[in-house]
């Protein structure tokens, strides 16, 4: 899916510029965080294309309040979990980048255990026998 912008040009004609002509591969970009379990102000960034979200991670790591630890941050977009791996121009390829584009950061806390705590065993009446 590719958005086009519509502009007049000198001869009063009009024609389609894409996305990416006014926000070129090599352009940086700002980034809002939000962090929902944060009375902070949204944390704005201005972040590479080339940049790898772990490395956003890492920028987050260093200048963030609280200066999250990069293995307990998870960073999600449009509902999506971002991958380490994954390259900020491939994971906004498809948005108008002339505008904050807003990033939500979960942070885990270190008191979660790593997995649900199991369940008690179910309540067994204890029999009685007779005397």
């Amino acid at each position: 899916l590719t958005h086009t912008l519509t502009t007049p040009n000198d001869r009063g004609s009009q024609r389609e510029t894409s996305q990416m002509e006014n926000n070129p591969a090599n352009s940086s970009f700002e980034l809002s965080i939000k962090n929902p379990s944060s009375s902070e102000d949204d944390f704005r960034v201005r972040v590479e294309p080339g940049w790898t979200v772990s490395q956003l991670k890492g920028h987050l790591c260093t200048h963030y309040t609280g200066q999250p630890p990069i293995t307990l941050q998870r960073l999600i977009f449009c509902g999506q979990v971002l991958k380490d791996d994954k390259q900020l121009r491939d994971v906004f390829k498809n948005q108008e980048l002339s505008m904050p584009q807003t990033v939500h950061l979960v942070v885990k806390s270190l008191d979660d255990p790593a997995s649900p705590a199991p369940s008690p065993p179910p309540y067994t009446q204890p029999s009685i026998s007779p005397a």
